[in-house]
């Protein structure tokens, strides 16, 4: 019993984990998209190296938060239903519902940074 109690502490800080990746891509991806108003529209014409750099982080930043989100959509989903069960430290349980998750991942994908 210890040990799934282990277990279900540690899954609850995985997801809390892959919630603050998420939260940090927000605000960095946020963070880029500021830095693009910053230019003046003479300052582009001159520096449009800068402004193209600016906006591929952006845009950059916006797809780590996607990937992020849907990679990790399947896992997330699996710790809060074994939150709710009362099965949750059932081995035979805990088996099953990995390997529905796993069965619902397409291992082909590009997971990219996540």
């Amino acid at each position: 019993m210890a040990h799934a109690k282990r277990w279900k502490e540690e899954a609850e800080l995985l997801v809390e984990e892959m919630q603050q990746i998420v939260l940090f891509w927000e605000w960095d991806a946020a963070h880029w998209d500021e830095r693009g108003k910053t230019f003046r529209l003479d300052d582009c014409h001159i520096l449009d190296g800068h402004c193209g750099y600016v906006q591929r982080q952006a845009t950059l930043h916006h797809s780590f938060i996607q990937k992020c989100q849907s990679s990790w959509s399947d896992i997330i989903m699996l710790a809060k239903q074994l939150d709710q069960t009362k099965e949750a430290y059932n081995p035979a349980t805990l088996s099953r519902m990995i390997e529905q998750a796993a069965d619902n991942t397409n291992p082909d994908e590009d997971r990219g940074d996540c």
